[in-house]
């Protein structure tokens, strides 16, 4: 039910979504193979973040910390 709240809040301002989640071309849906693939952009700038996104920022330093940890 939460889920069905959010895609319709979304929805009213114009966000198009997929109808089933994300995945990788062969089929996994791994968090870990994602944060790799977004670091590698990060790192060769094909990935950018507006600096003023300190959100995006911090919860990106949690996931590349945790992984530095395993």
């Amino acid at each position: 039910m939460r889920r069905l709240v959010t895609t319709f809040r979304y929805a009213a301002h114009g966000v198009n979504m997929l109808a089933r989640h994300a995945q990788f071309a062969e089929g996994s849906v791994s968090v870990e193979a994602g944060l790799t693939e977004m670091l590698d952009r990060v790192r060769s700038s094909r990935f950018k973040v507006f600096s003023t996104l300190v959100p995006w920022f911090e919860e990106f330093r949690l996931y590349t910390a945790r992984r530095a940890r395993w």
